[in-house]
């Protein structure tokens, strides 16, 4: 079975026992696979000591907000941020055909940073309370 090169299974929400048994299976009946380096992706962040959290939260909001960019590995911005789940993993495949870009990195303001944080989460030393940097 083919495989999106340059991603990682550690970055995904599937769970453990989904390993394309049914496609394999699908293809030796004779059913013809189309497609299969594509996918609708989902943009994930592995937050510093969350490595091993089984689901990750969602990056794509906070890198879609006002003062958030996306950098490829040379730290170029090389798409838009606010498109679909399907234009912004296509977007990333295609870049990194030309310049390494699977992961890519967010680059944050503080205010984003706290705005998009998950409920409970601490962000730069502040809780969700409503504190922001500088406040």
């Amino acid at each position: 079975m083919p495989s999106i090169n340059h991603t990682s299974v550690e970055w995904s929400n599937a769970t453990d026992d989904d390993t394309g048994d049914l496609i394999r299976e699908m293809h030796a009946q004779g059913a013809a696979l189309h497609n299969m380096d594509m996918m609708v992706g989902y943009q994930s962040t592995i937050p510093p000591g969350k490595e091993n959290t089984y689901v990750k939260p969602g990056a794509q909001r906070m890198l879609c907000s006002p003062h958030a960019i996306m950098v490829d590995q040379s730290g170029v911005r090389y798409q838009n941020e606010g498109g679909s789940y399907v234009a912004f993993c296509r977007g990333m495949l295609d870049r990194n055909a030309q310049v390494p870009s699977v992961p890519s990195w967010g680059i944050l303001t503080p205010d984003v940073c706290v705005s998009t944080a998950l409920p409970g989460q601490n962000v730069l030393g502040n809780s969700r309370s409503g504190n922001r940097p500088g406040t």
